[in-house]
C-alpha cells in the first residue's frame, strides 16, 4: 500500500486493513485512482499468491470510490476507518457470544 501510494502520489490519510476486505482515505492529486488501484490490486495478489504459492483473484469486485468533503464529512471518514478494525472484533465477540 505504501508503494502504491508512493508511485501513485497519493496522500495517506487513512487505512485499515482486516482479513476480507481493506479501506482507505487517500487524497489523489493526479486523479489516477483507477490507475493506482489497478496497481495495488494486481500487485498484492500477485506477491499473496507467490508467497502462498497459489493462483487466482483475491478480490471480489471493483473498489468503491466516495468523494468525500474536507472538514466534519473528511473527519468522520478517518474515524470510522479508524475504529473500523474494533467494530469487525466486537460483531466477532458478539455473534460467538450469541451463538451466530
Amino acid at each position: 500500500m505504501f508503494e502504491a501510494c508512493k508511485r501513485a502520489g497519493w496522500e495517506l490519510l487513512a487505512y485499515s486493513i482486516l482479513s476480507n476486505h481493506f479501506h482507505l482515505c487517500l487524497g489523489t492529486p493526479r486523479g489516477n485512482l483507477s490507475e493506482g488501484m489497478r496497481w495495488l490490486q494486481a500487485t498484492f495478489a500477485n506477491r499473496f499468491n507467490c508467497y502462498r504459492n497459489e493462483s487466482g483473484h483475491l478480490f471480489k469486485g471493483r473498489f468503491k470510490p466516495l468523494v468525500v468533503e474536507s472538514g466534519q464529512p473528511l473527519l468522520a471518514l478517518v474515524n470510522y476507518i479508524d475504529l473500523n478494525p474494533l467494530r469487525a472484533v466486537s460483531s466477532t465477540e458478539a455473534s460467538s457470544i450469541s451463538g451466530r
